[in-house]
């Protein structure tokens, strides 16, 4: 039985390292339907459920189960609950109950696994979700948004969750940022994956730029971000990036906070001058030849960011095959 347990812990948990195939899942439901007492087998199973009763049993007949690490992973209870994503809705199973219970029981509101040597998962990482494999791969828990809030009221550091925020940099959503810097995320505090060490806010300026979350980049700045700073991936000042991206009222945003105006090649400016549909400006670069012209390059920026003016503006020789 605590073999299939351990199974079943392993199956409904988000894992990250190796992807997070929603059939893990649904095999771990299915374990839960054939194997009869498998939740009362392990106090990490009656977590990753939210098993209320049989998880205060279990802690009121050995306490250490509040902090103890064991199952699959080595992680601690409210660790596994944090990552469960199988959490049928049956009487007496409540998974904020029970984090709220391990909490009461002595649990650390800010446990982590180191994954890879490197990136610092916490419990509440596990609680949002997302991440490069999507949300319907790396969904958040349920109950995300009440676990984060009991997780932080309990004394989770938030200046510990630059991982959380990775994850959730790809969507719009600003929920987790927001909920962050209203609990005290500071400016600059730096990434713990990076041996750049960038803080954390100038990391999410950067891919904000690029994405065009406008949004996301005004409330950036207005927490410290800097202005003036450059993307972590391709070294280029924001502002040059967002000029090359088409996003000129980010590039407004950034001057307004700061930066310093990119100086643009003359194939830059006629990349930009595409991508914010300016005839005129379009027209009189292209009356010369220019060195470095990067019409794929440019349609490529375009598609990638909804420019359709931009893509109709472009020679059809853009899009020809470029070995």
């Amino acid at each position: 039985m605590q073999e299939a347990a351990d199974r079943f812990v392993d199956l409904a948990c988000l894992r990250y390292a190796g992807g997070d195939p929603v059939a893990h899942r649904r095999r771990a439901a299915r374990l839960l339907d054939e194997v009869p007492g498998l939740v009362q087998a392990s106090a990490y199973a009656a977590a990753v459920v939210g098993d209320l009763g049989t998880l205060r049993g279990m802690l009121d007949a050995d306490p250490g189960l509040a902090t103890r690490r064991g199952g699959p992973r080595g992680w601690d209870a409210l660790m596994y609950l944090c990552y469960g994503r199988v959490t049928p809705a049956r009487a007496g199973w409540d998974a904020l109950a029970a984090a709220r219970l391990l909490l009461e029981r002595g649990a650390n509101p800010g446990t982590r696994t180191l994954m890879n040597d490197i990136y610092v998962f916490t419990a509440l990482t596990g609680a949002v979700g997302d991440g490069e494999g999507g949300p319907i791969a790396q969904p958040p828990h349920p109950q995300a948004r009440a676990l984060a809030e009991l997780l932080l009221d309990a004394g989770a550091d938030p200046n510990d969750e630059d991982q959380a925020l990775y994850n959730t940099h790809f969507a719009r959503s600003n929920e987790w940022l927001e909920l962050l810097l209203s609990r005290g995320l500071r400016a600059g505090r730096p990434v713990n994956w990076a041996p750049e060490k960038m803080p954390t806010l100038d990391y999410l300026l950067g891919v904000s730029v690029q994405q065009g979350f406008q949004d996301r980049v005004a409330l950036l700045l207005a927490h410290g971000a800097a202005a003036e700073g450059r993307e972590f991936y391709n070294h280029r000042p924001h502002h040059e990036n967002a000029l090359l991206a088409g996003h000129t009222q980010i590039a407004e945003l950034l001057l307004r906070h700061g930066a310093q105006p990119a100086a643009l090649s003359p194939a830059q400016q006629l990349r930009a001058a595409f991508l914010r549909a300016d005839t005129a400006e379009v027209r009189r670069l292209s009356a010369t030849p220019i060195d470095g012209r990067d019409d794929v390059g440019t349609i490529h920026a375009a598609a990638q960011h909804g420019r359709l003016a931009a893509v109709r503006m472009l020679p059809p020789r853009s899009v020809s095959h470029r070995a």
